[in-house]
Parts: C-alpha cells; sequence; structure tokens
C-alpha cells in the first residue's frame, strides 16, 4: 500500500467512512477478518474457550485440518501474489476518483477479479481449519460481502 501511494500519491483504500453501501461493506468486511483474527487466537491460546465458539465435532479430523492450514497458506499466498501483480493500479474498494487501467494480464486473463477470489478461498479454508460456528457465520457473511 505504501508502494503505491509513494509511487502514485494515490491512496489505494478507497473507503472513506462516508455514509453510503460501498463503506458500510467495507466496514463490515473488516469486522470479518477481525473476528477471523480473534477465532485463530482464541482457538490457539485459550482452548477453555474456543469451546464456546459451537465447534462442529463431525468436522473434527486432524487431516481435515492439516489440508485446510495447507490451502489456507497457498490461498493468501495468491492473494498477495495477484495484488503484487496489479502493481500501482491495486486498489481496495472502488475508486471512484481515479480512473485506472484494466488488468488483462497473468493470473487477470485466468479470473476477472483473482483477489476476490483467493479471499473466498482464504474464508473456506479458514473454515476447514478451524470449524466452528462462528467461522462458518465469517465465511458466509464473507462471501456475500465479496458478492456485494
Amino acid at each position: 500500500m505504501r508502494a503505491v501511494i509513494k509511487t502514485t500519491s494515490v491512496n489505494p483504500m478507497t473507503f472513506r467512512g462516508a455514509d453510503n453501501a460501498h463503506d458500510y461493506i467495507g466496514k463490515l468486511f473488516k469486522v470479518v477478518m477481525a473476528g477471523l483474527a480473534s477465532v485463530v487466537i482464541i482457538f490457539a491460546f485459550a482452548p477453555g474457550v474456543y469451546k464456546f465458539l459451537l465447534p462442529i465435532i463431525w468436522l473434527e479430523n486432524q487431516i481435515l485440518q492439516f489440508v485446510g492450514i495447507c490451502l489456507l497458506l497457498l490461498s493468501l499466498g495468491w492473494t498477495v501474489l495477484t495484488q503484487i501483480r496489479m502493481g500501482n493500479l491495486w486498489r481496495i474498494g472502488i475508486d471512484e476518483e481515479k480512473q485506472t487501467a484494466l488488468v488483462q494480464t497473468r493470473v487477470f486473463r485466468l479470473a476477472r477479479n483473482p483477489i476476490f477470489l483467493g479471499m473466498v478461498v482464504t474464508l473456506i479454508k479458514f473454515f476447514l481449519a478451524i470449524r466452528n460456528a462462528l467461522t462458518l457465520l465469517f465465511l458466509a457473511l464473507g462471501f456475500v460481502l465479496i458478492q456485494i
């Protein structure tokens, strides 16, 4: 983000805190990400509290958890790679003030929005890695917010 600001003098964060649907969706997605971070911290450091997050017992499986964590790392890498590939055109949200070129090369040739694809896959993998009612809720909410 700092590189984009330094080279273009444009802040890639397009959420300005206005009272509109665009900025409200941005706020809700931040809540989803903060919630996921909280679940990870609780899972790692407070197993006594974790049971109150309603673990989905029938999905408890070490292999599924390992696969989820590995795929989570891959999807996070995918998301970061696609953001790097956008270079100075990278934005979070819709920038109505400054038009940018349409990126159509490399991973953007495969998916219209590979960053959103990576984020959806990341949400799915969070659920597979830490299977409980809260991560399922964050998966569903995050998916809907990304679609909007």
